[in-house]
């Protein structure tokens, strides 16, 4: 209990000193403890059913359960739970989380998460969550994987463990949005392994800030596959807009 006091003394003041972002604007939120400001609190496009039953992206029909791309390259992971769709709002975000320093944004990405999806995720009983990896020297160069944050956070209000050790990324890759589908696929071919044997019954929950084509979340996937789990399934904050 003390030590409880104390963590919320101490978060307060750091708040305080440096006090939170508005991950939609960019603003300072409107007061201490909130996420985000008050007139953004509907700028994220949230996706909406009928949705994509693998990758999560909106789909035009009801009577579907997969999206196009799903249904012709079926992925190795069960599902990707999706919250926001990838519209520019969540692209300026995105890009201020990863690159610009914005580490709070994720307090504010997992609470929505866990929001909506916290139960089926608390049904799925998953064993650890795997955060996609970055290379070293990108995570020098940044100064910290956002990919792990939002893991973290994750685990903080679910009590899941985060393991940054079993998933490595051993190269560095064409900056994925410069490329095509089938490009994406080759680019990232080989560059994910696990550092151990995996047993085919742990639950794994893959984690990334964004999905468009689902390249990297599916070479993730197959690495661990190949290390002897069964197919993981996977959340990311935002996903591409449907096709």
């Amino acid at each position: 209990m003390k030590e409880s006091i104390i963590n919320k003394c101490v978060a307060g003041l750091v708040e305080s000193l440096y006090p939170r972002r508005c991950p939609a604007c960019d603003g300072l939120t409107d007061k201490m403890g909130e996420l985000i400001c008050d007139k953004c609190r509907n700028a994220f496009s949230a996706v909406r059913s009928p949705f994509c039953f693998m990758c999560g992206k909106e789909i035009g029909e009801e009577t579907e359960e997969y999206c196009r791309d799903c249904r012709r390259n079926p992925k190795p992971f069960v599902r990707n739970y999706a919250l926001f769709n990838y519209d520019e709002t969540a692209r300026a975000s995105v890009m201020r989380f990863k690159n610009g320093g914005r580490r709070e944004y994720a307090g504010y990405y997992a609470g929505e998460l866990l929001r909506r999806f916290g139960g089926e995720i608390n049904k799925d009983n998953f064993d650890i969550i795997i955060p996609v990896p970055v290379t070293p020297a990108k995570k020098r160069d940044r100064g910290y994987n956002q990919a792990a944050i939002l893991a973290k956070e994750i685990c903080r209000a679910t009590g899941i463990p985060v393991r940054e050790d079993i998933l490595i990324k051993t190269g560095d890759t064409v900056q994925q949005k410069e490329l095509g589908r089938e490009s994406r696929r080759r680019n990232l071919r080989g560059v994910f392994r696990s550092t151990m044997k995996l047993n085919r019954g742990i639950r794994i929950l893959l984690v990334d800030d964004v999905y468009t084509t689902g390249s990297t979340l599916s070479a993730c996937a197959l690495a661990l596959m190949r290390a002897g789990a069964s197919r993981p399934r996977s959340a990311t904050v935002f996903v591409g807009m449907r096709e």
